[in-house]
This record gives structure tokens, C-alpha cells and sequence, in this order.
């Protein structure tokens, strides 16, 4: 509802969204005049038939919505806003538990091997290790390499730069950054003193 500062006189702005008849318009555009307000309808649709009837305009947005938002009143599009946040609620909800239950399979996975299974299957690989990779263990993360545990420093010039390592503990840090090929930022270890390692019989 527009009101003018200077008479008070009053027009009504009605967006028509559903159909209607030109009898039906013309009624309702009666009753805005028996109150003494001026009205417009206002639609999205240029061929209408009360288009010429009543005062009228067709209107077209300057960025079209799509076809669920098109015209849709403020109750509408807060109701849709609120579904959409809700599906997407739901939808990292099953996100979360689909890695919880994921991850709990693979810490059981995991968990079947001992300290001496897991120790001798790395051995096993490390001996299968390309050159490529400084002849230690790539890890990757889906399809993407995610670091190298424990690369010979001897090798290093095999790797990018940017390589993520893994080492046993602080002494074998130093060896690997000592070379100058690895940032240190890059270089991660945990610690084990050398006799903790396990040989393999």
C-alpha cells in the first residue's frame, strides 16, 4: 500500500500469482474504489486477459528466478530457505555418520593385526616400494599421495618438495632435513627411541 504525503491518497500494489478471472479482478478492483484507494495488479505473465481490463502492469525481474522461486511471497521463500537448511542438516548429519561408522570399521580392521602382523607387513612393503618414491611407503588418501613414511635421505631428490614425511623419531628428522631437499615444516615424527625398533627374524 503506497500513501501520498501530500493528499493521503492511497494505491494498492497486489501481485496476482494465481489465476483469475476478469469478472473476479474487476470485482475486487470495484471494491478497492467503493474505499476510495486506487489499485494495480501487478503479474509476471504478459498474456493474461485482465491485463487491459484493470489498471495492470507485466513485469519481468532483472535476474529471472527459477521456476520453483518464481513470485514466490516472503512466507514461501522463508518455508523453502528453512527446507533447504533442514535437508542440508540431515544431509551432513548422515555425512558424519557414515565417516563415524567408517572409521570404526577400519580401527577394527586395523586392530586384527598385532604389533608383530603390522611391523612385518610394513617390511614387506617397504622392500616392494617403487624408487619413485625415495624407496620409502607412500600413503595415500583416496587417490591422492598423502606423504612418505621414512624415505632413504639418500633418495630424496626422487620427491616434490612438497611432499609430506614421516620418520621415526627426531634423529631421523634431522638425517632427512640435514639433506637441504625437504622443508622441515614438511617432516613429521613420533618420537621412538632407536632401541624400541623391532627386528625382523
Amino acid at each position: 500500500m503506497a500513501t501520498s504525503t501530500t493528499h493521503g491518497r492511497q494505491t494498492a500494489w497486489e501481485a496476482q500469482l494465481s489465476p483469475i478471472t476478469g469478472a473476479d479482478i474487476q470485482m475486487r478492483t470495484d471494491r478497492y474504489a467503493d474505499d476510495g484507494i486506487d489499485v494495480c495488479w501487478v503479474s509476471s505473465r504478459d498474456r493474461v486477459l485482465w491485463l487491459c481490463a484493470v489498471p495492470a502492469i507485466a513485469v519481468t525481474p532483472a535476474n529471472p528466478p527459477t521456476a520453483g522461486d518464481r513470485w514466490m511471497v516472503p512466507a514461501q521463500r522463508r518455508e523453502q530457505e528453512r527446507q533447504q537448511q533442514e535437508q542440508t542438516r540431515q544431509e551432513e548429519a548422515a555425512r558424519r555418520e557414515r565417516d563415524r561408522r567408517e572409521q570404526a570399521a577400519a580401527q577394527q580392521w586395523w586392530d586384527e593385526l598385532s604389533t608383530t602382523q603390522l611391523t612385518e607387513l610394513l617390511a614387506r612393503i617397504a622392500v616392494l616400494c617403487m624408487s619413485e618414491h625415495a624407496y620409502g611407503i607412500a600413503l595415500y588418501a583416496g587417490h591422492r599421495l598423502y606423504g612418505v613414511a621414512r624415505p632413504c635421505p639418500y633418495s630424496l631428490g626422487r620427491l616434490s618438495d612438497s611432499t609430506r614425511i614421516f620418520v621415526r623419531n627426531a634423529r631421523e628428522k634431522a638425517l632427512v632435513t640435514a639433506t637441504g631437499l625437504i622443508n622441515a615444516d614438511l617432516v613429521t615424527h613420533f618420537d621412538p627411541p632407536d632401541y624400541e625398533q623391532t627386528v625382523l627374524l
